[in-house]
């Protein structure tokens, strides 16, 4: 059920709907503000009303209080519950206190707020550091990520009165824990994000004489795709930042492509000459007082630079610039001068660094029993549990009863009855509601739905649909993007048509937070439960009869799709990306997700005049003129030509790179072209004996020669050969592509003399590798009385490609029970003959052979006989051999 989040004043529900996106007359939709309006007020948490009126209205949770004593300020919530309106004028929390003498609505209030302390308080805050520049990174955040588009007017010093740092970090890194129905919802921060913005927003707490020398650096984190030299970060916005109590990686082990600048103050403990060594994996800079002392530039593993500089006794200013782009990391500092005879790593008590003290209000009052206990039976007589203890049924008359201008409505709101604060335009609104309460039994039509849920969620304020919405002129220039792709780059998306243009799958992903947008800068928040079914009513609203028939799929028009997208087709290259693959120029969409996102009749028609379905899109239009520019491909027929590229996209992850891109490439970065690559490594998950085979469908494995057994399979790039190359000590290469899978444990091939009889794991003996005359590699290893040879080959598929596994066993006698084991999992189906659903995660099927399930306690194995004959009417030895397809 979808359920209205956003509490919008009706002024700006009227904005919204205009059919000029707020500037023009209304359409029909205005008829239904009063619905919203029911539901923004969830009117139906204190009028019970039916299923039908539930579905069709939703209603917006309003905030849990489990952990509210926590997170307010005693004052806080005591202005909140005496002046609602005033505190937040959106608001929909009702007065409902009005109409009573002072002392007595005091009473209550203060009553109250001892009974919401007791709810995981009392609100408890110290000051707390933060470093300078910290509040300037959270506005940066702010600006970026779109939070201006619903909080235009924030109250930056009531904020400040409300919470601690610590809390509003807490709650920004999960709003939806308070706000179930989305009312905030979660924008996808991390918790650095969430710390600069908290410290942003309550910037009011802070006080800028409060700067105080603490130990440690000051580290900005930056995301990087290349090598850098000094002043290369000048323009760009820190991802992170921290405190690091001496100059090293910190908590960036592990990572790759990022860049870190260490500023702070260095204590010099005596004067004279001092000579500094700085030892990185990758490059790495240093200045003291702006002067530079060392420079150890480059890619390269670990490698040390020193440098010399006169140095007076105290305090002088420090930078340290360091970046690293793959495989190993690491960095340190040394010093040696007056009283150090040797280099000596600079110890954590020679750095300090600037930080500002954010005070908090002032923490709980003091717990007194007698008025807890009236505070928690006016939080349930007053009717604040009905909104706020989910389950709590209301008190109020049924929803069915209620008519317009009684109540709630009245113009002068009795004393007893929630005031809203409604204004004229509202009550005008609501009273058409309640003048035929019964319409709304009937479930809404799904275009209409679609608008009463886009209109609860605040979606207008950054979407236009159907010449609805989007954001007004003065936020328009606030929307940024970090390529010039123009407004398409920069603006969020034009919903119109939506549900047909994407997948129902896809745009449930894209509620889960997936994006393909890498240039665009606002984030889409994140709002939970509060948009099930959204992706259901788009697709019944906009869906096109046939538009989710594929064309037919073929290797060959895949190789002519193939040719179309490159240097030598419709370019393609220069503004789209391929699997993980940078285009030659800006960031576009990139193209391998594309059968998974776009239904193909949209795709035909896009591409046969994208103008026209998108408007002010920088597409080129292929297909507008009479005179087909390749003639000569699939005879210049435009449908053919299109379908061509769909059967291309279609290989998704798989799909060969085109021509023109793969000359980009990494000179690290191994890519299969022609024929095989088998490359030896040291490799994550298998071991420091892998055999790494690269195929140029895309997709690959890895042989562990340590234990004779296929241990990986993925798809996507093949590997990245830095840290080999490099020879770095400890370095462990990983599959540079995506979809990695793992076989079973143990050899493939084994002998069962009872079904029941567990799998044998006891490795084999190798026998080596050989190349076949496709440079393929085939792996011998002998199991007992048997000798196995497997070997892999890659198969172009729609969906990407397959690995097909090819066993073959060779023995001196006849040896019955002889299996593969072809996969293990905790539910393995056959969905038809010879095909096999693991997990629902992948699909074995058997080629060669019939499959068998069988179950082991909770496990299931797919095992395949192999069943062994002679290799000739006279011969002594057996054979036998096995084919399965693995797709995933």
């Amino acid at each position: 059920m979808i359920r209205s989040c956003v509490l919008i004043a009706p002024v700006l529900l009227l904005a919204c709907i205009g059919c000029d996106g707020g500037d023009g007359e209304t359409t029909a939709s205005r008829d239904r503000i009063g619905e919203h309006l029911v539901a923004q007020s969830n009117c139906i948490a204190c009028h019970r009303a039916s299923d039908a009126v539930r579905d069709r209205i939703g209603s917006i949770q309003a905030p849990l209080l489990n952990r509210v004593g926590e997170r307010l300020a005693p004052a806080a919530m005591r202005e909140f519950i005496l002046q609602p309106h005033a505190v937040r004028g959106r608001n929909r929390m009702p007065n409902l206190l009005h109409g009573l003498p002072d002392v007595q609505r005091e009473r209550y209030a203060d009553d109250i707020v001892q009974y919401l302390q007791t709810l995981g308080g009392p609100f408890q805050a110290a000051p707390v550091q933060v470093m300078p520049g910290v509040a300037e990174h959270g506005r940066r955040i702010w600006d970026r990520i779109g939070c201006f588009a619903c909080h235009e007017d924030m109250d930056i010093a009531r904020l400040a009165g409300q919470t601690s740092l610590e809390s509003m970090e807490s709650f920004l890194l999960d709003p939806l824990a308070s706000h179930p129905s989305g009312a905030m919802p979660s924008m996808g921060l991390d918790p650095s994000e969430a710390h600069a913005l908290a410290a942003w927003l309550l910037r009011m707490q802070s006080d800028a004489d409060s700067l105080e020398e603490k130990p440690g650096l000051l580290v900005e984190v930056h995301s990087i795709d290349r090598e850098i030299a000094p002043g290369d970060l000048r323009s760009s916005d820190p991802v992170d930042v921290f405190v690091s109590p001496q100059v090293g990686i910190g908590p960036m082990v592990g990572a790759d492509d990022f860049a870190l600048k260490m500023l702070g103050s260095l204590l010099v403990p005596e004067s004279g000459r001092w000579s500094f060594r700085l030892s990185s994996d990758d490059g790495s800079w240093l200045w003291i007082d702006g002067d530079p002392v060392v420079a150890n530039a480059g890619v390269h593993s670990v490698q040390s630079r020193d440098g010399m500089i006169e140095l007076d006794k105290g305090v002088h200013a420090i930078e340290v610039l360091y970046f690293e782009l793959g495989g190993g990391e690491e960095l340190e500092l040394e010093w040696r001068g007056p009283g150090v005879d040797a280099y000596l790593p600079v110890p954590p008590g020679a750095f300090r660094s600037q930080q500002i003290t954010y005070i908090p209000p002032q923490s709980g009052l003091a717990g007194d029993r007698a008025a807890i206990s009236r505070g928690e039976r006016a939080f349930v007589g007053l009717g604040c549990a009905s909104c706020h203890v989910p389950g709590i049924p209301g008190m109020a008359a049924p929803f069915s009863q209620l008519r317009s201008g009684r109540g709630c409505l009245e113009p002068e709101v009795p004393r007893g009855v929630p005031d809203y604060g409604f204004d004229d335009a509202a009550r005008a609104s609501l009273d058409a509601v309640f003048d035929d309460v019964r319409r709304l039994e009937s479930p809404l039509p799904a275009a209409a739905a679609v608008d009463h849920a886009m209109l609860g969620l605040n979606c207008y304020a950054c979407h236009v649909r159907d010449g609805i919405g989007g954001p007004s002129a003065e936020l328009n220039p606030l929307f940024t993007s970090n390529a010039d792709l123009g407004d398409q780059g920069r603006l969020p998306p034009n919903l119109s048509g939506v549900g047909n243009k994407l997948h129902e799958d896809w745009i449930d992903a894209v509620f889960d937070g997936a994006s393909v947008r890498p240039a665009m800068q606002v984030r889409m928040p994140l709002f939970g439960s509060a948009v099930d079914g959204l992706a259901s009513l788009l697709h019944d609203a906009d869906a096109v009869a046939g538009d989710d028939i594929s064309p037919p799929f073929s290797i060959e028009d895949a190789e002519v799709g193939h040719r179309l997208v490159g240097a030598d087709g419709f370019k393609c290259i220069e503004c789209h990306s391929f699997a993980g693959y940078p285009s030659l120029g800006e960031p576009g969409v990139d193209l391998s997700s594309t059968v998974e996102r776009i239904r193909p009749g949209w795709f035909r028609r896009y591409m046969l005049d994208p103008v026209e379905i998108s408007p002010g899109t920088r597409m080129p239009s292929y297909f507008t003129s009479e005179q087909p520019i390749f003639p000569d491909v699939l005879e210049g027929d435009a449908q053919r030509q299109i379908d061509a590229i769909w059967s291309y996209l279609s290989l998704e992850a798989s799909m060969p790179l085109p021509a023109g891109l793969e000359h980009a490439v990494d000179s690290y970065r191994l890519s299969p072209s022609d024929e095989p690559i088998v490359f030896a490594a040291f490799m994550e998950g298998v071991g420091p004996r892998a055999i790494a085979v690269g195929y140029p469908e895309r997709a690959h494995v890895a042989w562990d020669a340590e234990h004779d057994r296929l241990a990986l399979i993925w798809r996507g790039d093949f590997m990245d050969a830095r840290g080999t190359w490099h020879q770095r000590a400890g370095v462990v290469d990983r599959p540079a592509g995506t979809d990695v899978i793992e076989p079973p444990p143990g050899p493939a091939v084994g002998v069962l003399s009872d079904p029941r009889q567990a799998w044998p794991l006891d490795s084999g003996m190798g026998l080596g590798m050989r190349l076949d005359s496709d440079g393929v590699p085939r792996f011998r290893t002998r199991q007992g009385g048997l000798v196995i040879e497997e070997h892999a080959v890659a198969k172009l598929r729609q969906g990407g490609s397959r690995i097909r596994r090819i066993l073959q066993v060779e023995s001196d006698e006849f040896v019955p029970g002889v299996h593969l084991r072809a996969a293990v999992g905790s539910r393995i189906v056959e969905i038809e003959a010879g095909r096999y659903s693991i997990d629902d995660d992948l699909e074995i099927i058997v080629l060669a052979g019939d499959g068998l399930i069988r179950s082991l306690g909770s496990v299931q194995e797919l095992l395949v006989p192999i069943r062994l004959r002679r290799s000739g009417p006279d011969s002594d030895s057996w054979i036998g051999s096995v084919e399965v397809e693995v797709a995933w």
